[in-house]
């Protein structure tokens, strides 16, 4: 797997080899499920700001969002995702979940949609969590869920 990672967000370029690290991990665990290998993919960790402009502009929608992912429809480059670092430690916080999980789960869920996955109808939606939580045990994380 080809991971391309551009931090923008101030507050967390000192801390780049640890989310690169837990990117990477969740990354490969999801394309290893679906059984693609040597696949490449772009995140990038943006601030607030950044995150309320792609998802006004490609969503429609005035606030941040926790991830946007953005496939590419190429065979070997899956696509960009984009993670609002501030939205996941606030997430993380409120649900009483480690950071690291959580940007984990958030990570394979963004990869599932690059890989086509997607949750617009209740049975999409089931299958999506379903594939999401086997995943996450298997880099020995709660399901997100419960």
């Amino acid at each position: 797997m080809k991971l391309a990672l551009a931090v923008s967000h101030t507050a967390w370029k000192g801390k780049t080899a640890m989310l690169r690290g837990v990117i990477r991990q969740a990354a490969a665990a999801a394309l290893a499920h679906a059984g693609k290998k040597d696949a490449a993919l772009s995140v990038a960790l943006v601030g607030n700001a950044e995150m309320q402009r792609l998802n006004h502009d490609f969503r429609g929608k005035k606030k941040p969002t926790n991830v946007l992912a953005f496939p590419s429809g190429e065979a070997n480059y899956l696509g960009d995702i984009a993670i609002a670092l501030d939205v996941v430690t606030g997430e993380a916080k409120a649900q009483g979940k480690r950071f690291p999980d959580h940007l984990s789960h958030l990570t394979v869920h963004a990869v599932l949609h690059l890989l086509g996955r997607d949750h617009r109808i209740a049975a999409e939606a089931e299958a999506m969590e379903q594939e999401e939580v086997l995943i996450l045990q298997r880099l020995n994380i709660s399901n997100p869920y419960l």
